[in-house]
C-alpha cells in the first residue's frame, strides 16, 4: 500500500495583484487573494484554479505574470455571478523582492506539473 502523498507547502505573502495591495495564498492547486486589511466592500476574495484557469506563468523580476482563461464578469461562470463566458487575461502578482518571486514561481510550476496537465503553455 502506498504511503500518504506529501502535502504541498502553503505560501502566504503580502503582494500587489494588478496594482492592488492584497494578501495572497497559494494552497494546493489554487491561488487566492483578498485586499490587505479587509478593505471596505472590496474585500471579496478572488481565486485562480491553476488546473483550469491558468494557461501559464512566468517570472519577470519581482513579478509573476499569469496568462489566464477564466470566467468574466466577476463571477465564477456559474450561478450567482459572471456572464458564464471565459476570456483570456493576465494577472500580475508583484512580490516584495525577486527571491520571493522565484520561490513562488517555482512552487507554481511544480504544482502545474503535478497536476499532469501537459497542455500548460508559457505565454510571453
Amino acid at each position: 500500500m502506498a504511503g500518504p502523498q506529501p502535502q504541498a507547502e502553503v505560501l502566504t505573502e503580502s503582494v500587489r495583484v494588478n496594482s492592488t495591495e492584497v494578501e495572497a495564498t497559494l494552497r494546493g492547486g489554487e491561488l487566492a487573494w483578498r485586499p490587505a486589511g479587509g478593505g471596505n466592500g472590496e474585500g471579496q476574495e478572488r481565486r485562480l484554479e491553476l488546473e483550469s484557469e491558468v494557461l501559464g506563468c512566468r517570472v519577470d523580476g519581482r513579478k509573476l505574470k499569469f496568462a489566464t482563461f477564466a470566467a468574466s464578469g466577476g463571477g465564477n461562470g456559474k450561478r450567482g455571478g459572471g456572464d458564464g463566458n471565459r476570456r483570456r487575461g493576465e494577472v500580475v502578482v508583484e512580490m516584495e523582492n525577486e527571491d520571493a518571486a522565484v520561490r513562488w514561481g517555482d512552487a507554481i510550476r511544480d504544482r502545474l506539473a503535478s497536476l499532469g496537465n501537459q497542455y500548460q503553455l508559457l505565454l510571453c
